[in-house]
């Protein structure tokens, strides 16, 4: 495929506006996130979603070795927690130790002040190009806060629903 088609492509869903989420994992004790916003709801009985990891995150493998994550659905007011854990910098790891948050029954980060999280555990993995499908069975969840706006994606910036 050409850049130009690549680019096209890119532009073409840079049109449809996202959802942006934080994946938590803890891995040796670390709570840490990755931006995702290549998620969505796939079956109600069992409760199941699912959600597309890069290959190349420094979080793909520990998801993969710990089968054990939350989605904390992002609000307008935290885009500098989208930025972060959307970073690829080895330093980081993107740890969550700058960021409020708690421990899930199943020892995923939950962050504070989101409109919502899930708790799940992978069922089943997926090649899909240069990322992963990860399906994830909600084993937990909770709406935080149905007055929140969500933070959304849009022609390649941060925007809010109005």
């Amino acid at each position: 495929m050409s850049n130009k088609s690549i680019e096209y492509f890119r532009s073409l869903f840079g049109n449809f506006p996202t959802g942006i989420t934080v994946v938590g994992i803890t891995f040796e004790n670390e709570p840490r996130g990755i931006t995702a916003n290549s998620i969505t709801s796939v079956s109600l009985e069992p409760m199941l979603l699912l959600v597309c990891i890069a290959k190349q995150a420094s979080s793909h493998q520990i998801l993969k070795d710990v089968g054990l994550f939350s989605v904390n659905f992002l609000s307008e007011n935290q885009r500098a927690a989208s930025q972060f854990f959307a970073s690829s910098s080895d330093e980081q790891k993107n740890l969550m130790s700058d960021f409020k948050y708690t421990i899930g029954q199943n020892g995923s980060p939950i962050l504070l002040d989101t409109i919502g999280w899930t708790e799940c555990k992978v069922v089943d993995w997926f090649s899909g190009g240069d990322h992963s499908i990860v399906l994830g069975e909600v084993t937990n969840f909770s709406l935080e806060s149905e007055s929140l706006k969500p933070l959304v994606y849009y022609q390649g910036k941060y925007s809010t629903l109005s």
